[in-house]
Order: structure tokens, then sequence, then C-alpha cells
């Protein structure tokens, strides 16, 4: 069972983003002017397709960066050229200041690697699978611990292929995790969680980039997870940034507006429609669920009066929401599927 509560110093995931600065760092002598990983102009092209065009980054040591696009907008891209698996056309990927592509025998052991779909052999058991990977190098955080949190002590024993897929990908963040690594990348690590292994592992890795200074770079389809868990993040669409920053803002910069939520009876929705005729609405068995864009919070709570006082006992709901990052997501890629 995994027990949140049994991790050591766990932070309160609501708080996780509000500081870039952490403490207690245990790791490396390296000078801290340079930054942990830098990706300079890097573009990357397969015959006529270009995945990556003129990308640049940085994370400093101890830093949790978000990188968010839809599908086929160059994430997995770019995590793999961090891993040094991909031919760069244009640009450098630098570790430390090192060139990953020229120095990548002396950078080996120095990034660990969390995969969104993870093979592992499938005759070995977890316990065989943990001491494999934990032979390759020194445990930063104790193999045991992480093991716990990630509710897997019962599995030790077991096969890999008797896991569920969300076991595999708890096994997965507990071999990226425990190594003492400066550089984390987790490509969707929560993607086959559930809500309580998802903030586990939230949990688990602002511990690991507070308690071993490691810097983390992530992608993620979950805005939320982005909100919370990160100190900076970078929209990429058709292998291109977009937009980067603080999360808080990144939706400021680009979507000041906010939204009047209202749940009404739906036998009334005709009425509201034709007051409101760009009202969004989505219905959920004998109600609907409205939202209003509105610029500011008095048109807002003007807008919300106006509601009570039109529609009296048919409205079930009413609040005032700002925007989110998921809300600056659809607005700066589209809201139509993409493969």
């Amino acid at each position: 069972m995994i027990q949140a509560d049994e991790i050591n110093e766990t932070p309160n995931v609501e708080k996780i983003a509000s500081s870039g600065n952490r403490a207690g760092a245990v790791m490396d002598s390296s000078d801290p002017s340079v930054p942990c990983l830098e990706v300079v102009n890097t573009s990357i092209s397969y015959g006529d397709f270009i995945a990556l065009d003129g990308v640049d980054l940085k994370i400093q040591s101890g830093e949790i960066v978000g990188i968010l696009g839809p599908n086929g907008a160059g994430k997995s891209t770019l995590i793999r050229a961090c891993e040094g698996l991909e031919k760069i056309d244009q640009g450098r990927i630098l570790l430390l200041g090192k060139d990953i592509s020229v120095e990548r025998k002396a950078l080996e052991g120095r990034i660990g690697v969390v995969l969104q779909r993870p093979k592992f052999s499938s005759y070995a058991t977890v316990r065989e699978t943990i001491d494999l990977f934990r032979s390759f190098r020194a445990c930063g955080s104790e193999p045991e611990r992480l093991t716990e949190a990630l509710g897997l002590n019962s599995k030790l024993d077991v096969k890999i292929s008797k896991l569920s897929g969300g076991e595999r990908q708890r096994l997965a963040v507990l071999i990226g995790l425990m190594g003492r690594h400066e550089l984390i990348l987790l490509d969707e690590p929560t993607s086959e969680l559930d809500p309580q292994a998802r903030r586990v592992v939230w949990q688990l890795i602002s511990q690991v980039a507070r308690q071993h200074n490691s810097a983390i770079l992530m992608t993620t389809h979950q805005m939320e997870e982005a909100e919370v868990l990160c100190d900076r993040v970078y929209i990429i669409d058709h292998g291109k940034i977009i937009a980067s920053g603080n999360p808080a803002q990144v939706i400021f910069d680009n979507c000041e507006e906010m939204s009047v939520l209202v749940t009404i009876q739906a036998d009334a929705m005709e009425a509201v429609g034709a007051a409101y005729p760009n009202i969004a609405s989505t219905r959920h068995g004998q109600f609907i669920k409205c939202h209003i864009k509105v610029a500011a919070v008095e048109e807002g709570q003007k807008l919300m009066r106006e509601l009570l006082e039109r529609f009296g006992s048919a409205v079930v709901d009413v609040g005032l929401q700002r925007s989110n990052l998921e809300d600056v997501f659809i607005k700066l890629t589209g809201a139509h599927l993409r493969d």
C-alpha cells in the first residue's frame, strides 16, 4: 500500500512549486553559475519533418522544469536528445558545461531516466531488477525507502511479467530516482498512475530535487502536475518553444481572463442560453455546467449577482475561477486533436 505520510520530510504538494530555492543540497562541487543542463539553439529533423526547431532552455541544479506540448510537438525528442540518444543537426546540449555529444562517456551515470513505457526483463523479479540497476551506480535515495513509499514492498519477489502497468511505472520511477544523478529526465512519469500514486511520485520528485540538488526535466500532459510541481515550464509546439516561465507568470502573461462557473438545472438552460449566447456548457445528468469568460473580478462578481437574480433557484452553484495552465495550453496550441 502506498503511504504518502511515511516518506521522510514529505512536503505539502500544494506548496511544492512555491519556491525554486531548495536548501540542504548534498551533491557535487560543480560551479553553481554553470547551468546543470543547457540546450542551445538545438534543431533535429527526420527527413522533411522538423522535430526540434532552435530550442533554447536552461535548468539549474535543484530545479524542476516541465515541458508541455501536444502529441508530436517534440517533447520526447527533446528528452532523448538530452540523454544523448538523438543526432543533433544544429546547436549543442551541455551537462554541467560539457557537450554530451562529445563527452558522453564521461557523463555516463550522471543522468537518470524515467521512461513513459519502461521495458524490463519479463523473467526478472522486482528485487532482481532493482539490484541490477543499483549495481550500476551509487544510490542517493535508498531503494528500500523508495520501494516502501511506492507500494512495491509486497512485489519484490514478483516477476515483471506479472506486474500491472501502474506497478511497472512505479518501478521505473524508483529506478530513475534512486541514483545520485545531477540530471533526471522524466518522460510522462505519472501517465499510468492512479491519483494516490501520482501524488506520492510528486513528493518523491520534489524531495530528490531538494535533498540531492538534482536538476529535473520532465514532460507531462497533466497541467495540474506542472502547476503543482514545476518551478518553471516550457510550452513547445511544432518543435518550437512558444512560452516559458514560472507557471503563474505564464498564466498571467497569456490568459488574464477569468470565468464565471455556474451549475444550473437542465430545464433552465434554454433561458440561460438565450440570455448569454456565448456561454459554453456541458450536461451532467439533470444539471448543466456552464462557464462564461470575464475580463476582471468586478465583471465576474456583477455577472454572478445577475445570474442569481434572474434565474434564482435554478442556479445550483456559482463561482469565479481564474484561468489555469490548461487554459493557456489550449489557447496557445489549439483545441483540435492531433497525433
